[in-house]
């Protein structure tokens, strides 16, 4: 693609914000998903661990802001991978590609690093599909032992470590 094709699809890259002024959408429209956006990542397993696993309530307010800093970037990494993948990959490629908007940040690591890089981002996502599909099962092995087995089996009246065990197996 010649650059100045590329230079002038930049200045269409925000158009799909646009798209809530003009088709009767409001702000309020908008604002949804980003604080869905926010909440939903406040709310992972990894960052109210933050919050659990401090002596004092100064250190919490410490582990705050680092929490806020580390969301911080991610959001902002996430733009930079965006942006980076439109500009340097292009849109037509990105979204000719197997997983349309899902491939750009795949596209951009093969772009900068060949099959390197390529294959280092493709580890961590696989990393983290089995970390989250891991902490699913863990979190549903504990509520089918606490929650089922033990207050609507047992009515309440068992052992922990009966509970333990029926969420193990």
């Amino acid at each position: 693609m010649p650059w100045t094709t590329r230079r002038n699809a930049g200045e269409k890259l925000p158009g799909p914000g646009l798209q809530y002024g003009k088709s009767g959408l409001s702000k309020l429209d908008f604002s949804s998903p980003a604080l869905a956006l926010v909440f939903g990542t406040a709310g992972l397993p990894h960052v109210l661990m933050r919050f659990y696993m401090v002596p004092s309530s100064k250190e919490a307010r410490r582990s705050v802001v680092w929490a806020i800093w580390m969301i911080g970037g991610f959001y902002l990494l996430t733009l930079v991978l965006g942006f980076g993948a439109a500009a340097l990959v292009g849109q037509e490629a990105i979204l000719a590609a197997p997983g349309k908007a899902n491939s750009a940040a795949p596209l951009l690591a093969f772009h900068l690093g060949g099959t390197v890089l390529l294959d280092l981002i493709s580890a961590v996502a696989f990393a983290t599909i089995l970390a989250v599909v891991a902490g699913l099962t863990i979190t549903a092995s504990a509520i089918f032992g606490h929650d089922v087995y033990a207050q609507v089996v047992k009515q309440g009246d068992i052992n922990p470590d009966s509970e333990v065990r029926v969420a193990r197996i």
